[in-house]
């Protein structure tokens, strides 16, 4: 089927264990990964099982290495796209000299690497494996075939509804957006089966296909849409340009017309269910909100809001001209890896209240809703041009397949990568899949694939001394283990943050204080909503009359996050309890500076000034 040709040939069951390993872990279990111990169900327990699968599969390679002669291509290093990634990596290490929270830096460039790591073990295997991609393939619409199921049985709450989730139709995503997103990731490997399979796999990639495309639909996911029409445009006008090298015969083209009018006909009929509801305005979904110290609220029913609403395009423009401003000033470095969230309330405050049973909760962004000026701000344009040769070089290596490649098969399924390239790059300007786990797992499938086949059409001759390998799977296992102990500790940090949340709701203000200094380590000290977690035992030992204490603690909060507008808020009435009116005031207008709206430093300043005036 697909040509990616092994470096040596070993008897065959010893040849699929590290396949099996890298389909099993990857597409079969960690896209099913969620904890509800967790504030956010899946981050943290997938970068773990990422983690871990990406350890053993670097065992693995390296120990095929020393007890047998080379099995693997590892002049595959040599390719631009690793050097390219290499500089990455480097630029973001080097962000990270400009960082206000160190811990926040260093997850998020031990999530780069695990992405290099992993691309790099991903095209070794794929490459060594003659029919891996087909393996792969297969594996990809079981997967989404599940996934989209489980979304649609949530849509219409027929079962799986317990998984946790911010609404109506996330499947294992925790949320709907990224839902409709992974299921786009997993696109091109339907397509690919509904094009050249037969028998039960054929039909199986067309019910993939269909339930796939509804749950798409259904999703209200406007970026995912457009990303699909985009590509798909794109897609046409590549295939027309290539037509004439295809050089397929009579029955071929006959054989591709009626499979491509099929999934016409099935992305017209499922688009239409899924979408037709939308246009009224009619439908309902059920929403749960997070408050702004990250407690989870009730589930409460709202009105979907028709297709052709802007609201949410308008908050994105407002966020992109802040981070605009932020790439201005820090355009070399930019404000740290991780800082984002961090630095950008000093450019003012965007939030938004959403209602919640009589009254409203405010939603506070987290991150610019488009990873490539996110790289940008965080990195410098440096960083951003890394990223987008990154992007290039993939590019450049389906259309070489595309243009120069001898076998139709391999044509087709470059062309498929292609136009999940492109789609995931429109959805990366609108959205934040660079983020999420199973995005970056998944869209390094799709490198490595691609990556795989380039190689074995254009060879290199440059290989590397069985030093150089044993070499470069220390460092890589070394700095894996690293993360491994990194995330391990952050995933029970945010456990005993829930545990506090949950306290504090019922106030009970010594558990909230025990909870706490169990998760303000070293490696994590702000939740997933930007809070720091000494924040939340200053206000347990505030409300146990514990002054100078809390001052203490909301102090550690102001160093691991200055811009936040209710450590600002606490600390002023802290000192103004202690009545250091001073610094009660300056604090206070800090918070109103990052936020004219911000009630409760309003009300305490007009105190703070009657109190004074008062009694002098």
């Amino acid at each position: 089927m697909i040509s990616a040709l092994p470096s040596c040939q070993t008897p065959t069951r010893r040849l699929h264990l590290d396949l099996i390993l890298l389909i099993g872990g990857a597409v079969f279990v960690i896209p099913f990964l969620y904890s509800s111990a967790t504030i956010d169900p899946v981050l943290l327990p997938r970068f773990l099982a990422w983690t871990v699968l990406t350890i053993l599969l670097v065992l693995s390679i390296l120990i095929q290495s020393l007890i047998s002669r080379p099995c693997f291509d590892f002049t595959l290093i040599y390719r631009a796209i690793f050097p390219i990634f290499i500089g990455c990596l480097l630029i973001s290490g080097f962000s990270l000299t400009r960082t206000i929270n160190l811990a926040e830096g260093i997850f998020e460039w031990l999530k780069l690497f695990l992405w290099f790591v992993f691309l790099l073990v991903a095209c070794l295997i794929l490459a060594r494996h003659k029919a891996g991609i087909l393996f792969l393939t297969r594996s990809v619409i079981l997967t989404a075939l599940t996934l989209s199921f489980v979304g649609i049985c949530q849509y219409f709450q027929i079962a799986f509804n317990a998984i946790p989730g911010n609404y109506a139709i996330c499947a294992t995503m925790a949320n709907k957006n990224l839902f409709a997103s992974a299921l786009f990731l997993m696109l091109p490997f339907i397509l690919f089966g509904v094009l050249l399979f037969s028998g039960d796999w054929f039909r199986l990639s067309t019910v993939a296909l269909t339930g796939v495309l509804y749950a798409i639909a259904i999703s209200e996911t406007r970026a995912v849409w457009g990303a699909i029409l985009i590509s798909t445009a794109l897609t046409v006008l590549l295939v027309f340009l290539q037509y004439k090298k295809l050089k397929l015969t009579p029955n071929e083209k006959h054989f591709y017309l009626r499979r491509t009018l099929l999934i016409a006909a099935i992305f017209v009929l499922s688009c239409s269910a899924g979408i037709w509801p939308h246009f009224t305005g009619n439908t309902s979904v059920s929403l749960a909100f997070i408050q702004p110290d990250g407690a989870e609220l009730e589930n409460l029913a709202f009105p979907s809001r028709p297709i052709t609403a802007l609201g949410s395009l308008n908050e994105r423009m407002l966020l992109w001209r802040k981070t605009l401003r932020m790439i201005k000033d820090s355009p070399v470095l930019g404000v740290g890896l991780g800082q984002w969230r961090i630095v950008w309330p000093s450019y003012g405050m965007i939030h938004k209240l959403a209602p919640f049973g009589d009254g409203q909760r405010e939603i506070w962004f987290q991150r610019p809703h488009n990873d490539f000026l996110w790289v940008c701000s965080e990195t410098g344009v440096f960083g951003l041009l890394g990223y987008l040769l990154y992007w290039g070089v993939l590019i450049c290596y389906a259309w070489r397949i595309i243009s120069n490649s001898k076998d139709t098969p391999n044509k087709i399924f470059a062309i498929l990568m292609l136009f999940g390239i492109i789609g995931f790059a429109i959805i990366s300007c609108l959205a934040f899949p660079k983020e999420r786990i199973f995005h970056g797992l998944f869209f390094v499938l799709v490198a490595g694939s691609v990556v795989s086949i380039y190689h074995a059409q254009f060879p290199i001759h440059k290989p590397m001394t069985p030093g150089k390998i044993f070499g470069l799977n220390i460092v890589l296992l070394f700095l894996l283990i690293f993360g491994l102990v990194d995330g391990h500790a952050r995933f029970q940090a945010e456990m005993h943050t829930k545990n506090a949340l949950a306290a504090r709701q019922s106030k009970d203000w010594r558990q909230v204080i025990v909870e706490i200094d169990k998760a303000d380590t070293g490696y994590y000290s702000l939740d997933p909503t930007s809070t720091p977690l000494s924040w939340y035992r200053g206000m347990a030992r505030f409300a146990m009359g514990q002054i100078k204490e809390a001052l203490e603690d909301f102090q550690t909060a102001y160093n691991c996050h200055p811009y936040h507008i209710h450590v600002l808020n606490n600390l002023g009435t802290c000192n103004a309890r202690l009545k250091d009116y001073a610094k009660a005031i300056a604090h206070y207008q800090t918070a109103l500076a990052l936020s004219p709206d911000f009630q409760e430093a309003q009300l305490n300043l007009r105190r703070l000034y009657f109190r004074m005036a008062k009694f002098g």
